[in-house]
């Protein structure tokens, strides 16, 4: 009996913690011609320098790893390389979206021979308030800086101040593509993949296929991530409803356990914290 109840909790836990896992499950990666963004647009935005002027030189102060602290020009350290230049607003919503962002351009940079550089320059009027949130974003191969112009950001870039992300795909210090953003993306934008495929020279086919692959192996990682955290939760559970310390539950425990679990999954539906 007592093995019965032990295996019916690991069971009702791993259901438990299953419930909440990710929606990006089979998910599929849309990658378009970039010329078809300004169709979606209707009236145009604009937003920084445009196809075919040249990125001009500003400062921004870097957020992690070996720039922290220090002015940089993400523009001039991409040289001749193609680049992906990110300005954004610094809204929660957005930099929730940006680390989605992050990951497939990362991918993407890892996976082409073309060295393709990334930087993110946070525009706030209030730079302080800001810097632990988006330091979790800096890497090696993604930069993260702030401006020193506030909100609007440097003044030679002429950028919008009521577009909350505008995204620059440049190379050789010169703007391919630009693609305003009314709202900030929650997720990576099609047309920005294709004008990206573009730029690096691959197959739109081909992009989507990296990121696919990407997305796979972060699934997996989750997996073997949350199997561990099971095993772990199994054995703080049965350490912590086993009164009489022998190891297993008995059917008073295991009631006992069952009922606090159940309690959890409502405060998790609830959108709250147990």
């Amino acid at each position: 009996m007592k093995a019965f109840l032990v295996t019916t909790i690991a069971l009702t836990l791993s259901a438990l913690l299953c419930s909440t896992g990710s929606a990006q499950r089979g998910s599929s990666v849309e990658v378009k011609d970039p010329a078809g963004f300004a169709k979606l647009q209707g009236e145009p935005l604009f937003s920084g320098p445009q196809p075919g002027e040249k990125l001009p030189p500003f400062a921004a102060t870097g957020v992690g790893g070996t720039i922290d602290g220090k002015e940089f020009d993400p523009a001039a350290l991409a040289g001749d390389k193609p680049q992906v230049l990110v300005f954004q607003d610094d809204s929660r919503v957005g930099l929730r979206g940006l680390y989605g962002l992050k990951n497939s351009l990362s991918r993407i940079a890892n996976e082409s021979d073309e060295g393709l550089r990334l930087a993110a320059v946070f525009l706030s009027d209030d730079a302080s308030s800001i810097l632990e949130r988006v330091a979790r974003l800096a890497s090696e191969d993604f930069l993260i800086g702030v401006s020193k112009d506030g909100r609007d950001g440097p003044g030679a870039y002429g950028l919008n101040r009521n577009v909350a992300q505008t995204i620059i795909i440049a190379k050789d210090g010169k703007v391919l593509y630009n693609f305003p953003f009314a709202q900030p993306l929650l997720y990576p934008d099609p047309y920005v993949l294709g004008a990206i495929a573009e730029v690096l020279g691959e197959d739109r086919e081909t992009l989507a296929k990296w990121l696919i692959e990407g997305q796979r192996e972060a699934q997996q990682m989750r997996e073997e991530q949350r199997m561990r955290n099971d095993d772990s939760r199994r054995e703080e559970i049965i350490k912590r409803f086993d009164k009489d310390g022998d190891g297993t539950l008995n059917e008073e425990e295991g009631m006992a356990a069952r009922s606090a679990l159940q309690s959890r999954e409502e405060y998790v539906r609830a959108g709250e914290q147990p």
